[in-house]
């Protein structure tokens, strides 16, 4: 049976290793810039496939010559405002989507989307979905609705209680000369209370949409 001063003595060694290892495990990560942890964060959530697939989409869709008459109804679309205004947790967002040409569906000129936005705080989300151009009598003025299913990453912004998230959509453009269309965008994202948490937010954006 060891007496105090071995007992003391044998403790030593495991005490230094474990004091040796732990420069060790910070010269490992404090070379890593704050772009490599929000990196990191990305490939290891689980949402980051569908905000992958969602960005090789629009990489893939046609290039930004929306404006060809032989596909004038497709096209680019950028946004900029203020993610959840309504709750007085405002931060900047910043979108791209790209819009097709419509189809028809029970009588409904439907134009399919798929999209990538993110926030001033590291949120990011990906959405797939369909918009609705309400008819009216003509003039340039364009109301219309979407709907999107999202996949929404927080970062260090608002906690929206999961990854899978739904976006309901109602905006007002102006059709220019050239046919394109600048407007504004006013946007409800929630989960529809599929999670145990469901705060939701509230967005307006400005838009340019290069299709007509």
């Amino acid at each position: 049976m060891l007496g105090p001063l071995e007992t003391y003595l044998t403790a030593i060694p495991r005490l230094q290793g474990r004091v040796d290892s732990v420069p060790a495990r910070e010269s490992v990560i404090a070379p890593r810039s704050a772009g490599g942890y929000a990196l990191a964060a990305m490939w290891s959530h689980r949402s980051f496939p569908f905000v992958l697939l969602a960005a090789i989409c629009l990489c893939l869709a046609s290039p930004v010559t929306a404006l060809d008459e032989s596909d004038p109804a497709s096209g680019w679309a950028f946004s900029l405002g203020v993610f959840d205004f309504a709750k007085f947790q405002e931060t900047a967002e910043f979108g791209i989507e790209y819009r097709w040409q419509p189809f028809e569906l029970f009588r409904l000129e439907l134009k399919p989307t798929v999209g990538v936005s993110a926030t001033a705080d590291e949120g990011y989300w990906g959405h797939v979905g369909l918009r609705w151009d309400i008819p009216t009598k003509g003039g340039r003025w364009i109301p219309s609705l979407a709907f999107a299913v999202t996949a929404y990453e927080q970062g260090d912004g608002k906690n929206l209680g999961g990854t899978l998230q739904f976006r309901s959509a109602f905006d007002l453009a102006y059709r220019l000369d050239s046919g394109s269309r600048v407007g504004v965008s006013v946007y409800h994202l929630s989960n529809a209370s599929i999670h145990d948490f469901n705060p939701g937010s509230e967005s307006i954006v400005l838009f340019w949409s290069l299709g007509r």
